[in-house]
């Protein structure tokens, strides 16, 4: 009795054991005809799990690398750089998704040392009554963005390095804690801008001065700083609160004229000759803000073209110029312009 007891018992469990597989069998397949409807891959739940879990490791440790790679360069750069390129680069980095925690508490400590040898230097120099310069020596080393692009970026050169061009734009940035947000207000603080309230919005809205402010300092115009840039032509009405810009107004103040060209074909064909022009802004409808926005532009002679450099986006420093078109670049682009002395 006890053997075949024994002997159905073993029965059930082989039945039982086959029937589990059975309905793990139908559950898979159910869960994988569902996926593939659903463009999502003929896979089940837990192996879509599984490869999801697999490209956030790998962005993640991609991010790692590059995050890495770029705090690097930055601390590299740290002395060669001015405090708001520095600043820029960590907030554009930042921006990306990298923990700066570290890369920020380096600085810090990097830029403390710099202010105790300056104290020393100060103390050191007040014997010889002079420690009012050696402290203004000491601020134009440091320097800030409302000390002047001429000083940062070296005004009136006639061709500058992609590198020069990035860290530009990127001093200009319109991000919403970007510096041309800062910039802004700055001068609401100071009553400098009356009637405005929003330095955001008007950031935001300030591609079109933004990128101009950068094309003349490019082509070795005499600009100010870019606090008295935009305090001078909104005060003139040549800038408004919205972004509103008359250029041809602000460039003509500064010795150039304007030239623009709108048909598409002529674009091209104007781009792949060059005609000698190393600057330019081009005008375009773009899908990723779904409005209208503008670009620097900038011919690179090594690479025998001409690139992007983006007050609105920086991660579009260094992309091709008809790739930031997009699919329809006949009917996004707007214009091109560029200047010329007048």
């Amino acid at each position: 009795g006890s053997v075949l007891g024994s002997a159905w018992d073993g029965i059930f469990e082989w039945i039982d054991s086959g029937i589990q597989a059975g309905v793990e069998v139908v559950r898979n397949t159910t869960e994988r005809l569902i996926n593939w409807a659903q463009g999502e891959g003929f896979v089940t739940n837990t192996e879509k799990a599984i490869f999801e879990l697999g490209k956030i490791v790998a962005t993640q440790a991609a991010l790692m690398e590059f995050g890495t790679l770029e705090a690097e360069s930055i601390l590299k750069d740290f002395y060669k750089d001015s405090r708001d390129v520095t600043d820029a680069k960590v907030w554009a980095l930042k921006q990306s998704g990298y923990d700066t925690t570290v890369l920020e508490s380096d600085i810090a400590k990097r830029r403390q040392k710099l202010e105790e040898k300056s104290q020393r230097t100060v103390l050191k120099d007040e014997s010889n009554q002079s420690n009012t310069k050696v402290a203004g020596m000491f601020d134009n080393v440091i320097g800030t963005l409302q000390k002047g692009i001429e000083w940062l970026f070296g005004l009136g050169k006639k061709e500058w390095s992609q590198e020069e061009i990035k860290d530009l734009t990127l001093n200009l940035n319109q991000g919403k804690d970007g510096p041309l947000k800062k910039a802004i207000q700055e001068l609401i603080d100071e009553g400098k801008l009356e009637g405005v309230k929003d330095a955001v919005k008007m950031a935001q809205g300030g591609c079109v001065y933004a990128s101009l402010y950068v094309n003349l300092v490019l082509s070795g115009a005499k600009v100010e700083d870019v606090k008295d840039f935009i305090e001078r032509w909104y005060k003139e009405g040549a800038i408004k609160n919205d972004g509103t810009t008359y250029q041809d107004e602000i460039v003509k103040a500064y010795g150039f004229e304007r030239k623009q060209v709108t048909d598409y074909k002529e674009f091209v064909k104007l781009m792949s000759n060059g005609n000698g022009k190393l600057y330019g802004v081009m005008r375009f409808y773009s899908t990723d803000y779904n409005h209208e926005h503008n670009v620097n532009l900038y011919y690179d002679k090594e690479k025998g073209g001409w690139y992007v450099s983006d007050v609105g986006k920086s991660v579009n420093h260094g992309m091709k110029y008809l790739d930031i078109l997009g699919k329809n670049k006949k009917s996004n682009f707007r214009y091109f312009q560029y200047l010329i002395k007048s």
